[in-house]
This record gives C-alpha cells, sequence and structure tokens, in this order.
C-alpha cells in the first residue's frame, strides 16, 4: 500500500481485522484509550475498509464503542467528536 509510509509518519495505525487473539483486541482497545484520554486526535474509517466501487461498506463499530465506553468513565472530561 503507497500510502503505509504516509500514514504512519502522521502517526497512523492499522488493525488487523482477521486477528483473533483477543489479547490483541484487549491491548488495541486500552491503547486506543489511553491516547484518546491524552487528547490525541483520532480518524477512524467507520466501514473498516476501502472498497472498490466507491461504497461504505458494513460499519465496524469496536473502536467508537472503546472511546464511548472512555466517555461514560468517571472524570473523563475532553470531549469526544465523531465526523462523518
Amino acid at each position: 500500500f503507497p500510502l503505509d509510509v504516509l500514514f504512519k509518519l502522521f502517526g497512523g495505525y492499522f488493525i488487523r481485522r482477521n486477528f483473533r487473539d483477543p489479547l490483541y483486541h484487549v491491548v488495541l482497545r486500552r491503547y486506543l484509550q489511553l491516547i484518546v484520554r491524552r487528547g490525541v486526535t483520532q480518524g477512524l474509517f467507520p466501514e473498516g475498509k476501502l472498497t472498490r466501487d466507491g461504497f461504505p461498506g458494513e460499519p465496524k463499530i469496536g473502536l467508537m464503542d472503546g472511546m464511548v465506553a472512555l466517555a461514560a468513565e468517571r472524570g473523563f472530561e475532553r470531549p469526544i467528536v465523531f465526523v462523518p
């Protein structure tokens, strides 16, 4: 993927959706919550992948769910903004 290097230069990370190890998903969710708590801006593709026809795919809401759970924690005061 030619944009891989560019995304990583800006702090982007790619998620292994087909990686079935539960520990991977727990660590990923906790990492997301940690960096959101510190105020790092997150950009998510809600459909989780690019499509060849340009139409949105099925939504993948796991990371958004993690951010919403963080917003519900006691003491979390930062706004979380979603831009579709």
